[in-house]
């Protein structure tokens, strides 16, 4: 998803952005790089990697979207009422907006 936000960022950057170490970061878009997803290459300084999603990863995008808040709503759905999840929702957006 924060691949989606954005056209490429550096492995820190993501790491930074979704609270992951870079040893996990690195094994991560291993993986997906080898399932076609990801593409890794060189950014403006050639020692650090970028990294973005590749048509196929674009193309998955809509249904991870799709699937993440349907497991949102039915997690929210458990233990919040409905002004509770727009006052949640309220709250979150400020806080995105603010970092």
């Amino acid at each position: 998803m924060r691949l989606y936000d954005h056209e490429a960022l550096y492995l820190t950057e993501l790491s930074n952005l979704i609270f992951r170490g870079n040893s996990n970061i690195t094994t991560l878009i291993t993986r997906l790089e080898r399932d076609g997803l990801v593409e890794r290459f060189n950014g403006e300084d050639r020692r650090v990697k970028k990294v973005r999603l590749t048509p196929k990863g674009q193309a998955l995008i809509p249904k991870v979207i799709s699937e993440y808040r349907s497991f949102l709503n039915q997690m929210m759905a458990k233990g919040l009422s409905p002004k509770n999840q727009r006052d949640l929702i309220k709250i979150l957006s400020h806080l995105r907006e603010s970092i």
